[in-house]
């Protein structure tokens, strides 16, 4: 991928959507759940949780621009079948370290692999129809 060929527009796209959805899954949805789970009382947001959330996911977002057009994903399908491999193959794996060593219950796990799941499946639509 050349730096002239990226879609600048459809990452920050990508990445605003994956936030909004975070926002939505982590707040009204699950997020009592999540807390429960997290054994957090409660948690003060502040605008270096929102910045650093947003920097990690535009570099996800432009991971997955690269991963879109190194695999020519040019359809809403094949950009759910990339996003569904990229967190079969990495996310849902590497998550699961959360249960075997830091010994969290299997259900904060899914709570989160399944966020991440929805989020790398929008994101990879959006990219590869954009």
């Amino acid at each position: 991928m050349n730096i002239a060929d990226i879609n600048w527009l459809a990452i920050i796209v990508a990445a605003v959507a994956s936030m909004v959805l975070g926002a939505i899954y982590y707040g009204p949805l699950f997020g009592k759940t999540w807390l429960r789970l997290s054994k957090i009382k409660a948690l003060k947001m502040t605008w270096k949780h929102y910045l650093g959330g947003l920097i990690t996911t535009l570099v996800t977002a432009f991971i997955l621009a690269y991963m879109v057009s190194k695999f020519e994903s040019n359809t809403w399908l094949l950009g759910l079948d990339l996003g569904f491999t990229m967190w079969i193959g990495f996310i849902a794996p590497i998550m699961f370290g959360i249960v075997l060593w830091e010994r969290k219950p299997v259900r904060l796990y899914l709570l989160n692999v399944m966020f991440q799941l929805i989020s790398l499946l929008v994101m990879a639509v959006i990219l590869s129809i954009f």
